[in-house]
């Protein structure tokens, strides 16, 4: 039980980016083929204005360091 908990840390940091590389190759496969719809125009403009909004959120916080 012990060993299991000691090589947690170590797990998390092995999966957590290869998750979130998955996800994100997901996602852009998803916007790629589900873009051509005209009911999907609205969740993409959307999505870019987050994202935006994200990019210039993280700038804001970047020129303060």
């Amino acid at each position: 039980m012990v060993k299991c908990l000691v090589r947690l840390p170590s797990r998390i940091l092995y999966l957590v980016p290869r998750v979130l590389l998955l996800a994100l190759f997901l996602t852009y496969v998803t916007f790629m083929l589900l873009s051509s719809y005209e009911w999907f125009r609205p969740v993409e403009v959307a999505v870019q204005g987050a994202l935006a909004k994200l990019v210039q959120g993280a700038a804001g916080l970047w020129s303060r360091l």
